[in-house]
């Protein structure tokens, strides 16, 4: 990518009405106007230079910040290194050590509660799978059933628990179902058909 060099912008001067700076050092309005319009101006082709050739400036940045870092980090351990043993120190070591075992320990029980949920999941979808099969097995059982009594009964077919209680009367009324759903007297029944 080529990047073409930007106009020099030209430094206020007194002679150039526009720019001019009064002797005195106080710009005027329309003169301080322009110079905001010029520092903009410079510092949009200093981002604009910098955006050109950041990526080389951006690794340098890096390595100077991660060089930073390191010696910070260094000195750091250095002068701990030398600290006296004290009782303080120890409670602080011993701290750090309890909160990274307890932050593994809360990490190791957030995986095995998750892997047992994954387990039971699972487990539920296929439970739900089997059941599945089950209730397809007994329909097909059913309507088997179902075209088997409607053939030996002479055409519209009934479910089992419907022919049972058609061919006996009601143990606690000695009513029997009609066609329709009614209930009516059995005429096997005894006090039905002595009333008759």
């Amino acid at each position: 990518m080529n990047v073409l060099p930007y106009p020099e912008v030209p430094e206020p001067s007194t002679n150039d009405p526009v720019t001019a700076v009064p002797a005195n050092g106080a710009a005027t309005g329309e003169a301080s106007r322009i110079n905001k319009f010029r520092r903009g101006f410079e510092r949009f082709r200093g981002d604009a230079d910098a955006y050109a050739h950041g990526d080389a400036q951006d690794d340098d940045g890096n390595l100077e910040l991660a060089v930073l870092l390191l010696r910070e980090e260094n000195a750091r351990l250095k002068a701990e290194r030398h600290r006296p043993p004290d009782v303080g120190m120890m409670i602080d070591h011993l701290r750090r050590i309890a909160d990274q075992r307890g932050e593994d320990e809360l990490a190791d029980d957030v995986w095995s509660l998750l892997s047992e949920c994954m387990v039971i999941r699972e487990e539920l979808s296929q439970a739900c799978v089997e059941i599945k099969a089950a209730m397809t097995a007994v329909q097909e059982h059913l309507a088997r059933l179902a075209t088997a009594a409607a053939a030996i009964g002479g055409g519209v077919p009934t479910l089992p628990h419907q022919a049972i209680s058609r061919s006996r009367p009601s143990p606690v009324l000695g009513l029997a179902p009609t066609p329709d759903g009614d209930l009516e007297p059995h005429p096997l029944d005894g006090a039905a058909v002595s009333e008759q």
